[in-house]
């Protein structure tokens, strides 16, 4: 699924999915469960505006995990990621609160990819979690993203 129900994925992300997952990594690396869901997000060439600065070709880069309902601790979503050969985005800091998150851009305190090719190329934005994982009342955990360009976009017209 895509950022809307009518999102349609890149042919050529598809293809790499679907030769990434099969039925047979799944029963290997998750016997015995009922239900695996594994978040994520497409990157590379012709993904994302700048995507062949990431990677030539479309790739998956592993967020979380959540197995038979249980959301997995980091360290598990990174030994899945080795499990299944698939890349697991990176962490980058520790930062305590909301206003770290915000600070952090207000400084220009900004990084750049860990799993692009061009090293030079910065982060697209922060994903920030807690740690422990905390979950809403629906069991959906708690969790936001902030892209840097929309922070900058909103700094420059409050600047106005």
């Amino acid at each position: 699924m895509g950022k809307t129900d009518k999102a349609e994925l890149y042919s050529g992300l598809l293809k790499r999915l679907e030769s990434i997952f099969n039925i047979e990594l799944f029963r290997t690396t998750f016997p015995n469960t009922k239900s695996v869901q594994l978040f994520g997000e497409g990157y590379g060439s012709k993904i994302q505006k700048g995507g062949g600065r990431y990677l030539d070709i479309q790739d998956f880069a592993l967020f979380d995990v959540c197995v038979d309902g249980w959301w997995l601790n980091r360290s598990s979503v990174e030994d899945i990621g080795n499990k299944m050969n698939i890349t697991t985005a990176p962490v980058f800091c520790d930062l305590k609160t909301v206003d770290d998150v915000v600070s952090a851009l207000e400084e220009d305190c900004i990084f750049n990819s860990a799993i692009a090719v061009d090293r030079s190329l910065v982060v697209e934005g922060f994903v920030a979690r807690s740690e422990p994982l905390m979950l809403f009342r629906n069991g959906d955990p708690i969790m936001f993203k902030l892209k840097v360009k929309d922070y900058q976009d909103l700094k420059k017209y409050k600047a106005q």
